[in-house]
């Protein structure tokens, strides 16, 4: 099973896999994590919401950054 919001209109959203690539981690929680819940970075949306606005350099320019902390 796959979740339906990695996908638009039958084709795997704009931008996800450079996302998942970014994240660098095997975790499904942390990615669902990612994608699913709203940042202040992206005006109190999620990152899906910014993928399917078109926004994916924002999203993934935060994915490289997600969990280093202080590196």
């Amino acid at each position: 099973m796959f979740p339906a919001f990695q996908f638009n209109n039958g084709t795997v959203l704009r931008g996800i896999l450079e996302v998942l690539e970014a994240l660098e981690t095997n975790s499904g929680y942390v990615v669902l994590a990612f994608l699913l819940s709203r940042n202040p970075d992206f005006d109190n949306k999620n990152a899906v919401d910014l993928l399917q606005a078109g926004d994916v350099e924002t999203v993934i320019s935060e994915a490289r950054g997600f969990l280093r902390h202080g590196t």
